[in-house]
């Protein structure tokens, strides 16, 4: 029973890792569309990109090291 458990939580864990990824992907990718739409270019939109990839950084660290702490 406890091998399922294990099973299960690694299952988890492969989902919570794919989405650190895809979130940022996400939002760069929506922060393009806005600048396109708003006809700005990448030059002016470029710290925008740069807050994202931050933020989604300090997030994935975090949960990373959540994930790592709370194994048993």
């Amino acid at each position: 029973m406890t091998a399922t458990f294990c099973a299960i939580d690694s299952a988890k864990d492969d989902a919570l890792i794919q989405l650190l990824f895809i979130v940022p992907l996400i939002l760069c990718f929506g922060w393009f569309l806005y600048l396109r739409q708003h006809e700005y270019t990448f030059e002016q939109g470029k710290q925008g990109f740069l807050y994202i990839l931050i933020f989604s950084g300090a997030i994935a660290l975090f949960y990373t090291v959540l994930m790592f702490l709370t194994r048993s």
